[in-house]
């Protein structure tokens, strides 16, 4: 299960859902109105985020494979939508376009899949000035910089890695 903690109050609040295994990142959204979490479960889910109050589940995103990380774009479209990235076991980038406004949970697909690395993708981090840069790292010992919105690698992979590459 997830958690949030009220650091000022030092007590911990619930999620209205949960997760099936280890969850293997979070991040928040630029607002911090939203809250997201990657899973070894096969998901991915983002929570509405309220002060003082136990989070709500808004929107699950299903994977083929354990999702390794989750990234929200800092640079929001407009105040009702965000980009979200998640990477996997599949070595494959997908880019989610998270409505804000949504009130149930679902299950859509995303809008882009990119093929990314030849091995395990563990994190992922959208360029916190180029709201269409993604740079992924992989098991292949390769960081790679994307451009998702034409789906192309940007300029040559980072090499030099020695085992795979994790943050």
């Amino acid at each position: 299960m997830v958690r949030k903690r009220h650091v000022s109050e030092g007590t911990h609040g619930h999620f209205d859902g949960h997760h099936h295994d280890d969850v293997t990142a979070i991040s928040f959204s630029a607002d911090a109105a939203i809250l997201l979490s990657s899973c070894t479960d096969t998901t991915a889910k983002a929570w509405k985020t309220s002060s003082g109050g136990p989070a709500t589940l808004t929107r699950t995103f299903v994977h083929p494979e354990p999702v390794s990380c989750i990234s929200c774009s800092p640079i929001e479209t407009c105040w009702t939508t965000c980009k979200v990235a998640t990477v996997s076991g599949d070595g494959k980038l997908r880019i989610w376009n998270y409505v804000r406004s949504s009130s149930c949970t679902d299950t859509d697909q995303p809008g882009k899949v990119i093929a990314c690395h030849d091995a395990v993708v563990w994190s992922c981090a959208f360029n916190p000035q180029k709201e269409n840069q993604v740079s992924t790292a992989s098991s292949d010992g390769m960081v790679k910089s994307w451009d998702i919105a034409h789906c192309k690698i940007r300029g040559a992979p980072f090499l030099g890695f020695v085992g795979h590459v994790q943050s």
